[in-house]
């Protein structure tokens, strides 16, 4: 089965999504197989492509899915502003999709990307930069602040 490609983004083939009965076809979407949790939310993991680093986990809905699909660029529900927002919409650190996968459940996302910039709203490249000492008391920031602008110490205690 081929794939065809569309602005550097993966396409599967339309005939993928094709399901026949024996009376009639219906057109069967990924998205439908997904499960949204009761508030119509989806955890969905960014991974940068080429490293294999995460990056940051999000929530998406149908909508930001959607638009994550249509434009290439991620997008997302914001829970505590109650509205969708495309990373890098402020930042310009923007994140263009590669690839989306889901897990075998189909309750959660794994996103792809070409990272523009940090990932993190706190300026890492990551929001992962914070790696719990053998203690397990404190914690110790693992990678360089890129852009400056969020709180963080070199260590800490959680």
């Amino acid at each position: 089965m081929q794939s065809r490609r569309r602005k550097n983004f993966f396409v599967p083939p339309k005939s993928a999504f094709w399901y026949v009965s024996t009376q009639h076809k219906l057109t069967m979407s990924f998205l439908d197989l997904l499960k949204f949790d009761s508030n119509g939310l989806i955890p969905a993991i960014i991974q940068e492509q080429s490293t294999g680093r995460v990056l940051m986990m999000a929530w998406m809905n149908r909508t930001s899915l959607e638009k994550t699909i249509a434009t290439g660029k991620t997008h997302f529900w914001s829970r505590s502003r109650q509205k969708l927002w495309m990373k890098g919409e402020t930042s310009g650190h923007v994140q263009h999709v590669k690839q989306i996968a889901f897990d075998c459940d189909g309750d959660t996302l794994l996103i792809q990307v070409e990272q523009v910039g940090p990932a993190c709203h706190e300026g890492y490249k990551s929001c992962f930069f914070r790696t719990v000492d053998p203690d397990g008391v404190n914690f110790t920031v693992t990678e360089p602040q890129l852009v400056r602008g969020g709180s963080g110490s070199g260590t800490g205690t959680l």
